[in-house]
């Protein structure tokens, strides 16, 4: 199973979202953050295998991807 946090500032966007991948059993949405500092404190918290965003701000996503965040190595976004 593939564990998923969501990151989008609209609560419709990640609701919707989550909604969708729920229904897919290789899938499991283990938290969802509006925040650039929520999607930090999320992955150190939760470790998913990835993250989904909907058109999220670059500043945060692009520092976890080049892994320049402590705690958040080895993670990068799968925009949709």
């Amino acid at each position: 199973m593939i564990k998923i946090m969501i990151a989008d500032d609209q609560e419709l966007i990640r609701e919707s979202l989550k909604i969708i991948l729920s229904t897919k059993e290789e899938f499991k949405v283990i938290a969802t953050v509006g925040s650039g500092k929520e999607v930090i404190e999320a992955i150190r918290r939760e470790q998913p295998d990835g993250y989904a965003d909907a058109g999220y701000g670059w500043g945060t996503l692009y520092q976890v991807c080049e892994g320049s965040i402590s705690g958040c190595e080895g993670y990068c976004s799968y925009n949709l």
